[in-house]
């Protein structure tokens, strides 16, 4: 009678079980990383997309003579804004003819001259109004909805790697898990195969 000898397989060094921290935190950040793209891709959808389905418009503001109700790097929600909608007080953005782009101040009194309407627009930070009028066809639409600091996404968005980030990160975390689901999924049919042909 052959008795087998049975000994107890020796265990694995401390540093051999150095895997698993690092793969949990791997995949806590992977994880991290698909849900702040997700988070601002949604945010820029919330911001730039819906508001035009719904007839509005999104500016972002880059100077800071409205502080401190609207600081440099806020976006601004705009709608349009006819000469009998503004009234002083409103927040418009508009042209001002002299190749500075756009400019958001506010109204500060409503003029009408030969028979066209213009507004005496002044920056709430600035000591003076604004030296020329502005008339009604220069005005690109009016504030309806300040959203403090998103301005700073939405121009990071806007550049090649905001876009990259924000659309490519989450499809490459995406194929990468599927890939690595396949993988695990043949590893492991190898492995029964193998036990059931032993």
């Amino acid at each position: 009678m052959i008795n087998a000898r049975i000994t107890a397989a020796p265990s694995l060094p401390q540093w051999a079980h150095i895997g698993h921290p690092i793969k949990r935190a791997a995949r806590i950040l992977v994880g991290a990383l698909l849900i702040s793209s997700i988070l601002a891709a949604l945010l820029v959808f919330l911001c730039t997309s819906l508001p035009a389905l719904m007839g509005y418009k999104t500016m972002v503001v880059t100077g800071g003579s409205m502080a401190p109700s609207i600081l440099a790097g806020d976006a601004i929600i705009m709608r349009s804004a006819s000469p009998g909608s503004v009234q002083a007080g409103d927040v418009i953005t508009f042209s001002n003819g002299e190749g500075q782009g756009l400019i958001t101040h506010r109204v500060m009194a409503i003029k009408e001259i030969q028979g066209t309407t213009y507004y005496q627009t002044k920056g709430d930070l600035n000591d003076s109004p604004d030296p020329d009028l502005t008339p009604a066809e220069a005005v690109y639409g009016k504030a309806a909805l300040t959203l403090p600091k998103a301005g700073y996404l939405l121009r990071f968005t806007a550049t090649p790697l905001g876009k990259a980030m924000v659309l490519g990160i989450p499809l490459l975390i995406l194929v990468t898990m599927e890939v690595w689901e396949l993988f695990q999924a043949r590893k492991a049919s190898a492995a029964r195969s193998g036990t059931s042909e032993a």
